[in-house]
């Protein structure tokens, strides 16, 4: 009984030192899949509902993950990376058809998205795009376009 005690005093007192740490839960580990589906078809509107699934998490835990991650939310991340593409797709086509693409019921719902969120209208987008197209020695800044990349 004695050299219990004295085991079972030891390891209380190192008890500290002996416990082992959990890793911390990686916050993205269930967002790849809602990001993945997100930007696999952009003119699809998937609900919260939907993307909790996916992410196999419940919305409010989504809600979180996103807001610490992106400092948004799920629809509103969903709708920069619309953006985004809409960047990609007036380079090479009119503004109809990419509001078309991407899902917008009107190109007007589109200009006033793309214009809250780039703070410039697609037309002036498409217009700057084709002045710094023809100064070959002028690069094009668009940093400023695309303020919600952020990297933690």
């Amino acid at each position: 009984i004695r050299h219990r005690e004295l085991v079972l005093e030891l390891i209380q007192s190192h008890e500290k030192k002996l416990l082992v740490k959990a890793p911390k839960k990686e916050i993205g580990a269930g967002l790849e899949a809602a990001l993945a589906a997100m930007s696999s078809d952009l003119s699809r509107r998937l609900s919260t509902k939907q993307l909790a699934h996916i992410s196999a998490k419940s919305e409010a835990t989504l809600y979180r993950h996103f807001r610490t991650k992106f400092e948004m939310t799920p629809g509103r991340y969903a709708e920069h990376l619309r953006m985004k593409e809409a960047q990609h797709l007036l380079t090479k086509q009119n503004i109809g058809t990419t509001a078309y693409e991407l899902g917008y019921s009107s190109t007007s719902n589109f200009s006033r998205a793309f214009k809250r969120i780039q703070k410039t209208t697609p037309r002036e987008f498409q217009r700057l795009q084709k002045v710094n197209k023809k100064k070959p020695s002028a690069k094009p800044n668009w940093t400023h376009v695309i303020p919600w990349t952020r990297q933690r």
